[in-house]
C-alpha cells in the first residue's frame, strides 16, 4: 500500500505497509548505515487498517523529529 524512505548523512530507514498472502496488513521497517549497510528490521502485523495507519503516522513523525529527510514516498 505504502512505501517510504528516509535518509540522513549516515543512515537510512525504510517503511512499507502492504497486505500479506493471508490478507493481514504487515508493516515492515528496515534501517541501516549507509557506509557499512549494517542494519536490522522489524515486521509488525495489524488486523485493523486504522491501527496500521496510526503507526505509519507515528513512524513518519519520529523520523522527521530525528532529522531524517523523506526521499521517497510511494503508493503501491
Amino acid at each position: 500500500m505504502f512505501a517510504f524512505r528516509w535518509e540522513t548523512g549516515a543512515r537510512c530507514y525504510e517503511l512499507t505497509l502492504e497486505h500479506d498472502l493471508l490478507g493481514d496488513l504487515v508493516l515492515r521497517r528496515v534501517w541501516a548505515g549507509k557506509a557499512n549497510r549494517r542494519g536490522a528490521g522489524k515486521m509488525q502485523v495489524f488486523l485493523d487498517e486504522q491501527a496500521a495507519l496510526r503507526e505509519v503516522e507515528k513512524v513518519c513523525a519520529r523520523r522527521q523529529a530525528h532529522g531524517y529527510d523523506l526521499v521517497r514516498a510511494d503508493y503501491l
